[in-house]
């Protein structure tokens, strides 16, 4: 029977941490030589006439033929279930959550990954608003969890969605008729909306692209972009599987009601110190 999860993220039973059990992973006889991966997906209107899943469409199209092609070493790698509720700084991002809730989010993640005996854990994003987001999540993981942590993203992988800073729009464009089978949707047309490059910006709505490529020329150029997204992303994965893993670093100890009545006292004794 497949996983609801796994129907859901368009992943097999295989590739999916869903699918497991706890037992499972206390019974896995390397477990550090497992990469733990989570995938963040955004919900945004691109500019692309799209739909707003459009992150996970394309993403998990890289995903599965990164793994479809990866060779025996994909079989270390774990996919959580994506995780959806992240980032959404702008109006024509939807269903976004503060900063501080996403990176408690990942943090309870993180903290599952080393609670299963993995120290190796990826964070792969495909909207750029959440790039800085994996970036300061993956040092949290690293203090607090003792995780060994990388970072990918989708722009990085050649399918740049950022309305200013991607070099061809049109590749992501080509992507998305690859993986729906169809041209994109007429846009209405508006002005071209003034702000700089990257940060600082508002970016209210990203500008409609303009299309003309004929669907089955898309659709070709399409895979072949997937394609390359896929193998660059499998390289990395293989990669981080192919280091020798790091020595598991003890997280720091959280303060018992003993400590923390200890170490009130000495700020105590200081403060008066000080004082006097």
């Amino acid at each position: 029977m497949k996983s609801p999860l796994s129907l859901l993220a368009g992943i097999p039973d295989s590739h999916m941490w869903s699918s497991r059990t706890w037992t499972d992973y206390a019974e896995l006889p390397h477990p550090e030589q497992v990469l733990a991966m989570l995938p963040l997906f955004g919900f945004a209107d691109w500019g692309l006439g799209r739909p707003l899943e459009l992150e996970e469409i394309l993403g998990t199209a890289v995903i599965n033929h990164a793994r479809e092609t990866g060779g025996p070493v994909m079989e270390r790698l774990h996919i959580l279930p994506p995780l959806r509720q992240v980032l959404g700084p702008y109006p024509h991002s939807l269903f976004g959550i503060d900063f501080e809730t996403a990176l408690d989010l990942i943090d309870h993640i993180a903290r599952g990954v080393a609670a299963a005996g993995l120290s190796r854990l990826l964070l792969f994003t495909t909207s750029p608003w959440n790039e800085e987001l994996i970036d300061v999540a993956g040092r949290q993981a690293r203090v607090r969890h003792g995780l060994q942590v990388f970072l990918s993203n989708l722009a990085a992988l050649g399918l740049d969605l950022h309305p200013v800073r991607s070099p061809a729009r049109e590749i992501v464009q080509c992507a998305a008729c690859a993986c729906l089978g169809e041209l994109p949707a007429k846009a209405p047309p508006r002005a071209a909306p003034a702000y700089p490059a990257f940060r600082p910006g508002e970016i209210p709505w990203c500008p409609p692209l303009k299309f003309d490529m004929p669907l089955e020329r898309a659709i070709a150029t399409g895979r072949a972009n997937i394609a390359d997204a896929g193998t660059r992303l499998a390289a990395i994965v293989a990669e981080i599987l192919d280091t020798p893993p790091r020595p598991r670093r003890k997280p720091p100890a959280r303060n018992t009601p003993s400590n923390h009545g200890n170490n009130r006292g000495r700020a105590a004794r200081h403060h008066r110190h000080r004082a006097s």
